[in-house]
């Protein structure tokens, strides 16, 4: 409701003010006679009210457009207090401009498992669930991908999007790499599936994303979690199972959550370029120090 007022605010007053400037014209015409100079007064009060109206609407639209050049030329300079540096601004603004799209409520699951005919090798199992949100009011393509080095003997599970928007939906396992490339002298298998149209949040639609991935580690390793180019917040890990020899190390940022035992949180957003990185090694054991045997006195 507060919205739509304030849109319509400024075109119902002008109406008004050239409505009474109307009526002030038409009224003037009783005072012809016997009062002339009630008569324009009022006549030219009725003027400058239609002539004030016209030029309000005329004008109006360039003067917000000019204020938004303005603001826009340092917004950030505006909200903190103080004017930014150009290269700072520009990036700080290449990063806002990428927030169409965001992912909330980022939870990372793992699963640590040690190989039976190898106890130097895990088997690491990895869920992650995530929603994609579309701020903008129209439609956006967001598509889901992921990707391995070749030597980490990774599969992908599954790949699963649930929405109350039928043509979104898709439910996918075990799927077979959709394309390799290199990086450096690496090869790289990446696993991409249909894009998705995310319609706008506020039309009341939902997007939740799930894929799960199993891939192959040393015992002393770690795993990264890079977040591309789609900012994200809300992010968790939670480790489901793990060996009793086995100890795992979330990045430094990570903050435990109370009362919940092996989940993390962090509260800060990622953007394009940021990841974090989890390790996992051998338990370090406990050195007993033996205490002095004690004497009789």
């Amino acid at each position: 409701m507060g919205k739509t007022r304030n849109v319509f605010t400024f075109p119902v007053v002008l109406i008004g003010i050239a409505l009474l400037g109307i009526y002030l014209l038409w009224a003037s015409y009783f005072f012809v006679y016997t009062l002339p100079w009630i008569a324009e007064l009022i006549r030219s009060t009725g003027h400058a009210l239609i002539v004030a109206t016209v030029i309000a609407a005329a004008v109006d639209p360039f003067i917000k457009a000019r204020l938004a050049r303005e603001l826009s030329r340092n917004f950030l300079g505006y909200t903190i207090g103080w004017d930014i540096p150009k290269p700072f601004r520009e990036k700080a603004e290449e990063l806002l401009k990428g927030t169409s799209v965001i992912r909330n409520d980022f939870s990372i699951h793992y699963r640590l498992i040690t190989k039976a005919d190898n106890p130097d090798i895990l088997t690491v199992e990895t869920l992650l669930e995530f929603e994609a949100v579309n701020l903008t009011s129209k439609p956006q393509v967001h598509r889901v991908s992921h990707d391995f080095e070749e030597t980490d003997g990774a599969e992908m599970l599954m790949m699963r999007c649930t929405s109350n928007d039928p043509a979104a939906e898709y439910d996918r396992h075990h799927l077979t790499p959709s394309r390799t490339h290199s990086r450096g002298r690496k090869r790289v298998l990446e696993y991409v599936v249909q894009p998705v149209l995310l319609q706008p949040k506020e039309r009341g639609y939902q997007y939740k994303f799930k894929y799960s991935f199993r891939f192959t580690k040393e015992i002393e390793d770690s795993d990264s979690i890079h977040f591309g180019d789609t900012p994200t917040s809300n992010v968790s890990i939670e480790l489901d199972e793990c060996p009793t020899d086995v100890e795992f190390i979330p990045d430094p940022g990570a903050v435990p959550s109370a009362g919940i035992p092996s989940r993390w949180t962090y509260g800060n957003a990622f953007f394009q370029g940021d990841h974090i990185t989890v390790r996992w090694g051998k338990t370090v054991p406990t050195q007993l120090i033996p205490s002095e045997p004690k004497h009789d006195s």
